[in-house]
């Protein structure tokens, strides 16, 4: 989510007016925590407005996200979806998180299949986030306490997948 670092200035000293703006229209809030390199300290945000196939994130669609195995975080993970005309959670009659301490289906492997789109696959509800399907939608995965594997970029979440 940030461009570049928490003080929004370029490498050469500059003030980077741009990424300021985009962070504080996506959270109004700006902690140096979430850029943390001490392992276990702090929070780290992945968000997706885009599939694999770089097409935006449509409600009326169904997705899949996998989650691989181990992911490194000290206190637990979570994925939440969002609205993207006001950045505000996504309005559902359902759950619009889901995460480590949610219980998910996890696989054998130990890897989690996570579901957005109108229902969720059978055995899935757990794993399962309803969407708009008059929207489009983002979303923030939130590693608390993000480890090594996510600092060194040792461990990466994969990106959306377009079911057809």
């Amino acid at each position: 989510m940030f461009v570049r670092n928490t003080e929004f200035t370029r490498d050469s000293g500059a003030n980077d007016i741009d990424a300021r703006t985009l962070w504080h229209y996506q959270a109004i809030v700006v902690s140096p925590n979430l850029l943390s390199t001490t392992p276990g300290v702090g929070t780290a945000y992945l968000t997706s407005f885009r599939d694999a196939n770089g097409g935006f994130l449509d409600g009326s669609k169904s997705y899949r996200l996998n989650v691989p195995a181990n992911t490194p975080v000290k206190r637990f993970w979570a994925v939440t979806a969002y609205d993207p005309a006001t950045h505000g959670l996504l309005a559902s009659d359902c759950q619009i998180t889901v995460g480590s301490q949610t219980d998910p289906v996890v696989n054998a492997d130990g890897s989690v299949e996570l579901y957005f789109g109108q229902s969720a696959p059978e055995g899935f509800e757990a794993n399962w986030i309803k969407t708009d399907p008059s929207k489009r939608f983002f979303s923030v995965f939130r590693l608390y306490g993000p480890l090594e594997g996510y600092i060194e970029k040792t461990w990466v979440l994969n990106d959306f997948e377009l079911i057809e």
